[in-house]
């Protein structure tokens, strides 16, 4: 099989399943554009291009603290991801308790609040949060926002915030009294400052959800004893392909285009707004089969990571195709412009490409 990359970016082939059991052929290609200079201007590609990540990445421990980056290998996604990896940052270095930052893509906007470092302190009436310290600088992820999990020495009694088990601030009951000089979330809901532990706050940040949190894991499936026995190693037939998605879902959009307008609002050291439009998005993949039939694969650009602390944004292409049983069945991959220059070199030095019939697979 041949698999042609004719971009510049890093680029992969790799089998997926679908609930119903049905086998894909998917590629993913991954592209780094770097921020503009100046306000309004393109981005532009970037000189070192990121590879395909394979693995999730965390802020810590794999699984016990906050995920940055999910692999990039996601069977399928119907929307969108918009996530930023950024710290808020106060205007001109000035330290600040507070402030407010955010992003705009399209029609998605969001903000949240950033409050300095406090903790649970002893006040009349129980615990309460001490004054918030100044910063200039904050980490923007999970790990920071309301939540968190607590259990016993022997683990045989344990409470856990389902939306965010890594997170801080949060607990009820016998739990309560552990609260006293540890942490209070960083981040929040503007205007709603975390201000009582057992409260049912919505954890803040602009990152990606972990897999087993929710309300992403009501997507998930039914892993019961009937898929044990019955299903396994193939996903639950009641799976739904938002489970892939790993942003919030009001981080989720339809397809971009290109040309949508990115803004952020305190989230560089230097820069307090940045503002640009997204580059063309367009990507063409063809795909052969064995036996000669070509088609043109629609490819949806389904992640858009936004990386201010490098200033980098990261553009993730997905496209798939119904396979029977194996890679195998693919000839051919064409990723980018120029197939019908690769195709005439291919007659006239005597390769063999078939005379496909043109067709089209839907992405999904």
């Amino acid at each position: 099989m041949e698999f042609i990359n004719n971009t510049k970016y890093p680029a992969k082939l790799y089998q997926t399943l679908d609930g119903s059991g049905q086998r894909f052929a998917s590629i993913v290609v991954k592209a780094s554009y770097s921020f503009p200079e100046k306000n309004n201007e393109r981005a532009r590609p970037a000189t070192q291009q990121s590879e395909i990540n394979l693995n999730d990445v965390f802020v810590a421990e794999a699984g016990l603290s906050a995920p940055l980056f999910e692999s990039d290998l996601a069977p399928h996604k119907p929307r969108c991801d918009i996530l930023i990896h950024a710290n808020a940052h106060t205007e001109n270095n000035k330290p600040e308790s507070q402030l407010i930052a955010g992003f705009k893509l399209g029609t998605c906007e969001k903000r949240l609040l950033v409050t300095g470092n406090r903790i649970w302190q002893k006040g009349w009436l129980g615990l309460t949060p001490s004054k918030p310290e100044p910063f200039t600088s904050m980490p923007i992820h999970y790990g920071l926002a309301f939540g968190g999990q607590w259990s016993n020495e022997n683990a045989t009694d344990a409470l856990c915030y389902p939306q965010n088990p890594v997170g801080r601030g949060f607990a009820k009951g016998r739990f309560t009294k552990h609260l006293l000089g540890t942490s209070l979330p960083n981040l929040s809901e503007p205007l709603k400052s975390v201000e009582d532990y057992a409260s049912n706050y919505r954890p803040m940040s602009f990152g990606p959800i972990g897999r087993s949190w929710q309300p992403r894991l009501k997507w998930a499936g039914t892993y019961d004893d009937n898929w044990k026995e019955n299903v396994f190693p193939l996903p639950p037939a009641d799976l739904n392909e938002l489970y892939y998605q790993s942003a919030p879902e009001d981080q989720q959009i339809d397809y971009p285009k290109g040309g949508e307008v990115i803004s952020l609002y305190n989230l560089h050291p230097t820069r307090s707004f940045i503002q640009f439009p997204l580059p063309n998005l367009t990507l063409p993949i063809q795909l052969i089969c064995q036996k000669g039939f070509e088609h043109t694969l629609e490819s949806n650009v389904d992640t858009l990571i936004i990386d201010a602390t490098t200033e980098n944004i990261f553009i993730t292409w997905r496209a798939r195709f119904p396979i029977k049983r194996s890679l195998l069945e693919i000839k051919t991959v064409f990723i980018g412009q120029g197939i019908n220059i690769w195709k005439a070199n291919q007659r006239t030095q005597g390769g063999c490409c078939g005379e496909p019939a043109t067709s089209s697979a839907q992405n999904g």
